[in-house]
């Protein structure tokens, strides 16, 4: 385990809270998933199956890369079981293909990020042709592409030899044994989040300002539309959560350029909260934002019943009763041709 001085404390704190968060995380994302596998993926209404294919693949390949995280590198920065990981686990083939996989889904995660973006732009940019182009041979490129990339890359390097270092806290990092390697693989990593930074920026800058076009020359909302322009602020937060995540790959660079290991330990560490915050914010992100997939996924586990019992959804409820009631007055307001909510 870490050392029993302040910093050891408060790393072991902070790894602890985020292997709760984690947990509990786990679970309402698998959850989720088979919810939308079982249900939403053969009769989706609110958002097109282009976005549920997304999210299901990613949330699968998000599940795998934490289990495999907490197996080769979350444990060992606790500290923990210092000689299975130095002396046997790095002895293994599973300890390179294991740190490579890492790696190459960090950057998957990265490229993702701009499908995700792309596909949110089209529904607003395109909405009669979405559905037409988001699906077949065009939906399965715009999902596996960053493979292209990354395959040849864990193809290559998975065999590579890896060794847990411990520093003076008594954190295990694992690190290539061939300094070249993972000079390359490491600024190959950086670059490739680099140039998907620049591009998904590009995407929410023009999806912000197609947007704000949109409203203009728009004078009356769906409900399809409000609910794609919600689920724009889904690429717009998963953006940003990945520009904390590299520039704190960023900094860590930095600080092993002019040999202050030490402190670059700590940013290493910090990653752990970079990946709790780009793995499990997709299943938080979606329910928060889409009250027809919240409502449906409470309703599907008896949890809406339970708040009703609590007493939380009675307001909605209330509310709904007056809409249901006074259609008159609806009727009234939409020849006037105001919105209503």
């Amino acid at each position: 385990m870490l050392a029993e001085t302040t910093k050891g404390i408060i790393l072991t704190i902070l790894l602890s809270l985020l292997a709760i968060i984690d947990i509990i995380s786990y679970c309402i994302y698998l959850t989720l998933l088979i919810f939308l596998i079982k249900k939403f993926f053969k009769d989706g209404k609110n958002i097109s199956k282009g976005f549920y294919v997304l999210f299901i693949f990613n949330g699968i390949l998000d599940l795998i890369f934490i289990t495999e995280e907490y197996i080769s590198f979350r444990i060992p920065q606790f500290g923990a079981f210092k000689h299975f990981y130095q002396e046997t686990f790095s002895s293994t083939i599973f300890s390179g293909m294991c740190y490579t996989y890492a790696l190459c889904q960090n950057t998957y995660i990265a490229f993702s990020g701009i499908t995700i973006s792309f596909n949110r732009l089209y529904t607003i940019k395109f909405p009669l042709k979405y559905t037409h182009f988001w699906k077949g041979w065009k939906l399965l490129i715009l999902v596996i592409w960053p493979f292209f990339i990354i395959i040849p890359i864990f193809i290559i390097f998975c065999t590579s030899q890896v060794n847990y270092e411990e520093d003076e806290i008594g954190r295990l990092s694992a690190v290539y044994v061939d300094p070249h390697i993972s000079t390359f693989l490491w600024m190959t990593t950086i670059y490739l989040h680099c140039a998907s930074f620049i591009s998904n920026g590009i995407l929410n800058i023009i999806l912000i300002y197609t947007l704000k076009t949109s409203f203009k020359y728009k004078s009356n909302i769906d409900k399809s539309f409000k609910m794609d322009v919600t689920m724009t602020k889904y690429a717009i937060i998963y953006f940003l959560i990945f520009s904390f995540a590299l520039s704190i790959e960023i900094i860590e660079t930095i600080l092993l350029t002019f040999e202050e290991y030490a402190l670059a330990n700590d940013f290493l560490t910090l990653t752990t909260l970079c990946q709790t915050l780009i793995v499990f914010f997709p299943p938080y992100g979606l329910l928060f934002l889409s009250k027809d997939i919240r409502r449906s996924f409470f309703k599907h586990f008896g949890i809406r019943k339970f708040l009703n019992i609590l007493g939380f959804n009675n307001v909605s409820s209330v509310t709904e009763i007056k809409k249901v009631t006074t259609p008159i007055n609806n009727i009234n307001f939409k020849r006037k041709g105001q919105l209503i909510i």
